[in-house]
């Protein structure tokens, strides 16, 4: 399962939202839970209020948040990077150590490219210009 976010703009709140569930595939809460923010493959701190976790999101057994502010860490949370958020500590479901499992990736204006668009489909378009999302393969198709 790809738990890649996106690419997300500096400045801005990420929040991931995943599930936990016991041995019976039945939701459980997290206990003791607590996440580490890796950045391009280092493990980082981020300043204390930039990463807040919430179990059990408006009491849903087994439904949690990550919701990270880039905007309070500009250091940690920078142009460029890749990141991951595991679970961390002493995190376990239903008895069961679930540190280290993934909870989701992003980026942080990593993933586009800026684009001066000047002509579609032979038609003119001066003083145009947009970014593109460098995963899209074809902007027109044509026939």
């Amino acid at each position: 399962m790809n738990k890649y976010l996106g690419d997300f703009a500096v400045h801005k709140v990420v929040r991931i939202d995943f599930n936990t569930i016991n041995t019976s595939s039945l939701p459980t809460t997290l206990s003791n839970g607590s996440v580490t923010v890796i950045k391009d493959g280092t493990i980082v701190t981020p300043t204390t209020g930039a990463v807040v976790l919430n179990v059990d999101v408006d009491t849903v057994t087994g439904c949690h948040s990550v919701v990270i502010d880039t905007s309070i860490d500009t250091t940690t949370f920078s142009a460029g990077s890749d990141y991951a958020v595991r679970l961390a500590g002493t995190s376990n479901v239903g008895g069961n150590n679930v540190v280290g499992v993934l909870v989701g990736k992003f980026s942080i204006e990593n993933r586009s490219i800026t684009s001066n668009v000047t002509q579609v489909n032979g038609t003119n378009l001066t003083g145009v210009t947009d970014t593109v999302d460098s995963n899209l393969v074809s902007v027109f198709e044509q026939p």
